[in-house]
């Protein structure tokens, strides 16, 4: 049987978004909560409003970013951890799992991470996945292992193709490895795509040609990004 005071609600004020039940705090919509999430200052609060919200992969995967943007990576970790046999198979969830550990140069656990997506059926990763794990591998001296991650990202085409970002990860990881050539190609493709390389993308381009000895190659690059400018003037 309905309970009178929802009739008397619907009457005065429209149905209810979601009654209460004995005494509990109706959930709010998922836009809501991700929206709330994101515009957090402080970790506490975050997890505040967790307890609040229900939990889907969208709310955590914000909860996850934002928590790595207020400094506490770990606190992102261990809530992949804690949610992970419920939403295992989402790439959104897995790339900010992969940020968190990047961000505290876990580059152990992000590769770890990165082979379990690659294992299980139906998911891929995405442009997010190789440019936080390239960036993690190369900061820490891992740049064969960014290397191969390079290879697989330009192996996969079908549409994947690298933002500005990605190429920023991408030249870093030559610059480590020191594959000059490999670096300066990449600049050059960077900016034939019409994307416009920023500075700190230049000084790597250029250490890299520098470290090498190719002064030639170093003045070129640095020619045209001198005058990339003035040309489209």
């Amino acid at each position: 049987m309905v309970p009178f005071f929802f009739w008397v609600s619907c009457f005065f004020g429209g149905a209810p978004r979601q009654a209460s039940v004995r005494g509990l705090t109706a959930v709010p919509h998922r836009h809501e909560a991700v929206r709330a999430i994101k515009q957090t200052s402080k970790a506490t609060e975050v997890t505040r409003l967790l307890e609040r919200y229900q939990v889907d992969t969208y709310v955590l995967s914000a909860a996850m970013t934002q928590y790595r943007r207020l400094r506490r990576p770990k606190m992102a970790v261990a809530l992949f951890k804690q949610h992970k046999a419920r939403f295992a198979q989402n790439i959104i969830t897995y790339n900010a799992a992969i940020s968190a550990h990047a961000k505290l140069e876990n580059w152990e656990q992000a590769l770890e991470l990165y082979e379990e997506v690659k294992k299980q059926r139906g998911l891929h990763p995405d442009l997010i996945t190789y440019t936080a794990l390239m960036n993690v591998l190369q900061k820490n001296g891992q740049w064969r292992q960014a290397m191969e991650v390079l290879g697989e990202l330009e192996a996969r085409g079908g549409g994947l193709e690298p933002d500005a970002y990605a190429y920023d990860a991408m030249i870093a990881t030559c610059r480590r490895a020191r594959r000059w050539q490999k670096a300066v190609d990449l600049f050059d493709e960077l900016q034939a795509r019409g994307l416009t390389p920023n500075v700190i993308t230049c000084n790597m381009v250029l250490s890299a040609c520098a470290k090498a000895g190719q002064v030639d190659t170093a003045l070129r690059v640095f020619g045209d990004v001198v005058l990339s400018p003035q040309k489209k003037k």
